[in-house]
């Protein structure tokens, strides 16, 4: 791998970090929520999607590499779920549970920050925000539905000015948008 992780291994790198994490995330749930099935279940209505936007407007916000933003960050993140436009739709996704997921998280991607090989601190903010945001839209179950992947991830990918996605990302933006239009009117 060179000194300067390409777009592919950046996007590798932060989803590697993610390995482990739900077990340890449920895990933690049990004894603390009475179903944690359905936990998941409605984690899978937008959960992740929504935890990796809540990490790209942290990123944009301290315009850092993620493991240089502060602690205070994570609130931030904790935030962003909380107030998604899918959370109305996840009645056992609590404070408890987000907290959890978040806290979680945070530590993988601190962890895989300080490994033997720090790859994460080579990214610089906008590799880091470029890398979650692909994880956004890749974790989505549905983008057209889902404001804050559209907003927060599809538009910024498809205006990449590195070009880095662009073209499948306006094809899928294309796609998505025709498919909502369709949509709006049948």
């Amino acid at each position: 791998m060179s000194a300067q992780p390409s777009s592919i291994e950046q996007v590798e790198i932060f989803a590697e970090a993610m390995t482990g994490v739900w077990e340890a995330i449920v895990a933690e749930l049990r004894g603390t929520v009475p179903d944690v099935r359905e936990v998941a279940r409605q984690l899978a209505h937008h959960g992740w999607c929504d935890l990796f936007i809540g990490l790209v407007q942290v990123t944009v916000k301290f315009n850092t590499a993620l493991d240089k933003i502060p602690e205070r960050g994570k609130q931030l993140v904790k935030d962003a779920i909380r107030k998604s436009s899918m959370q109305k739709y996840r009645s056992v996704v609590t404070d408890v549970v987000i907290d959890i997921m978040v806290d979680k998280v945070w530590a993988a991607f601190k962890g895989a920050a300080v490994a033997q090989v720090p790859l994460l601190s080579l990214l610089t903010g906008d590799d880091a925000i470029r890398s979650l945001r692909i994880l956004a839209v890749f974790s989505c179950p549905a983008p057209e539905g889902h404001d804050e992947v559209r907003e927060h991830a599809l538009k910024p990918l498809a205006d990449d000015p590195r070009g880095i996605l662009a073209a499948q990302t306006r094809e899928l933006l294309a796609k998505l948008f025709k498919e909502w239009t369709v949509e709006a009117v049948t």
